[in-house]
């Protein structure tokens, strides 16, 4: 039984080290703060809780309404039948080597006609450190902004679904504070433009500085490496607790299977139980 639960566990490792994609260890940066001063767009309907600072939060549904405070929505409509491209810009405090893009693209709810169509197609993602590029927000004019790719991006299969996509962006060696997303259409070229989430992403090799280099007190550890029930034993409970909590955002630590403690619990906290299997 020992022997066929080990192999299992091996094969567990061969898919998510050499078949998932999401196996590498990358860190999420966010704003300081998710209001207009950190996050902009050309347009954007925030009186109408639409506001562009949506997607860049972590907390926002991604299987409620979007429409409705949880995602960011433009109609050209509103703005005289406006076309692309726009620039959905951020500034994330500090500068930062971003080499992965997670997005979750927009999808119109049930009394929208239930339409994946005005999701975000053909993006080009810069960077730039200057504070004034940040704040023009006229996406025809690139002075200062540095293209790290363009892109076609996935269009949302399931209303009211994760849906997450992932957009390596392995060529990029700029570190640069602001980010834009310029816009250059979407699913079906018409008046509607939505997005749900981004987040962009740093490799935990990089040496980015951090927006708040100030160091943490150290703590003292109360859960050996890979005991999340804390029973001094490493087993197939804690196992089932990483499991149960995989892919998720958390911060109880060790106790939701997140042994390294960095607010995540991926595969890096898996490789942390595994090595510490039966001790």
């Amino acid at each position: 039984m020992k022997l066929l639960f080990s192999f299992g566990f091996l094969v567990f490792v061969f898919y998510f080290t050499l078949v998932n994609p999401v196996f590498a260890a990358f860190t999420s940066r966010y704003p300081p703060e998710f209001n207009n001063t950190y996050v902009r767009a050309t347009f954007t309907e925030d009186d109408y809780d639409w506001a562009p600072w949506y997607i860049f939060d972590p907390i926002k549904s991604l299987t409620d309404s979007w429409i409705l405070g949880n995602s960011w929505y433009m109609n050209a409509w509103y703005h005289g039948n406006h076309v692309p491209p726009v620039r959905i810009n951020v500034d994330l405090g500090a500068n930062y080597i971003i080499k992965r893009m997670y997005y979750e693209n927009g999808f119109d709810t049930v009394e929208y006609a239930a339409s994946s169509l005005s999701g975000l197609k053909s993006i080009i993602i810069q960077g730039s450190n200057d504070g004034e590029a940040f704040a023009n927000l006229d996406a025809t004019i690139d002075t200062n902004w540095t293209d790290i790719a363009r892109s076609d991006l996935i269009e949302h299969s399931q209303i009211r679904a994760p849906d997450p996509h992932y957009l390596p962006l392995p060529a990029n060696s700029g570190s640069y504070r602001f980010y834009s997303i310029k816009v250059l259409s979407n699913f079906d070229n018409g008046t509607r433009y939505a997005l749900r989430r981004i987040e962009l992403q740093t490799e935990e090799s990089d040496d980015s500085p951090t927006p708040t280099p100030t160091p943490t007190p150290m703590q003292t550890p109360v859960f050996k490496p890979g005991d999340a029930n804390g029973d001094t034993h490493v087993d197939g409970v804690d196992y089932v607790i990483w499991l149960n909590h995989y892919s998720q955002m958390v911060s109880g630590g060790p106790t939701v299977g997140d042994f390294n403690t960095d607010g995540t619990v991926d595969g890096v906290d898996y490789v942390v139980w595994l090595n510490n299997y039966g001790m």
